[in-house]
């Protein structure tokens, strides 16, 4: 059941918010009054495409908020990773850029979990339309509220959910479990070409030392060509000469 709704800038609404009550409640007027405006307004809240020309003058997006009263859809919510209260709001953003953004109970959403949620909040009926009321989850939910079936019906989606997270943690430890099985064949051909190494008979100590020997050769060679240099020159005598060439080493 819808109790609030809160348009701003769609169409040539600048802002409006109405409170309903419990009740049967009639929006009437003559053509030109707006009454197309508020049912498109309801419709982005039940997930239908966004129009970028709805966009009024007064801002870059159009903004709709409704807060229903649908304690029945908890499960849903839940099952949709959605946070579950036993009043839903609901707010939508129509950018000016052709962007869309959905929020259900302050939670980001997909169009396509509004327009699955919208579904069960309410039903737009226009001439000669009895599209939805034949469509299957329709009818299931008729037959559940006929029957008096929502707390059956929750227990069935509760333990649901249960089965499905206990699936798929199944399915991690069977993967767990697979995984080495698969490697066995690659981890014998390491082992095989670690033994041909024959490591046991490496000297480490003497293998270090040439790696460090190896990782400072360019300094070596810079420092042994400024010692020729240094022999070499001619502006100063020998003794002077080998004194930097013995500072340089």
């Amino acid at each position: 059941m819808l109790r609030c709704i809160r348009i701003q800038n769609h169409a040539l609404i600048h802002e409006v918010e109405m409170i309903l009550d419990e009740g049967f409640h009639v929006f009437t007027g003559e053509t030109g009054s707006g009454k197309s405006i508020l049912l498109g307004a309801i419709g982005l809240l039940l997930g239908d495409r966004a129009d970028t020309t709805t966009v009024g003058l007064h801002g870059d997006r159009a903004i709709v908020e409704g807060e229903f009263v649908a304690p029945q859809l908890k499960s849903w919510l839940t099952l949709s990773d959605l946070p579950p209260t036993r009043a839903v709001s609901v707010r939508r953003e129509v950018l000016r850029n052709g962007r869309s953004r959905v929020f259900i109970n302050d939670a980001q959403a997909t169009v396509g979990q509004l327009k699955e949620l919208g579904s069960q909040l309410v039903h737009i009926h226009r001439q000669d339309d009895l599209g939805a009321s034949l469509e299957r989850p329709a009818l299931t939910r008729v037959l559940d509220i006929a029957g008096n079936h929502n707390s059956i019906r929750e227990s069935y989606q509760e333990a649901f959910q249960a089965w499905c997270k206990a699936k798929e943690e199944l399915q991690e430890l069977d993967s767990l479990m697979r995984a080495p099985a698969g490697d066995v064949d690659y981890l014998n051909h390491q082992i095989r070409e670690l033994q041909s190494l024959r490591t046991h008979e490496v000297n480490w100590l003497n293998l270090q030392a040439e790696l460090h020997s190896l990782q400072h050769a360019s300094q070596l060679h810079d420092t042994l060509q400024a010692a020729a240099h240094a022999c070499d020159a001619d502006e100063s005598g020998a003794l002077v000469n080998l004194g930097k060439a013995r500072r340089l080493l």
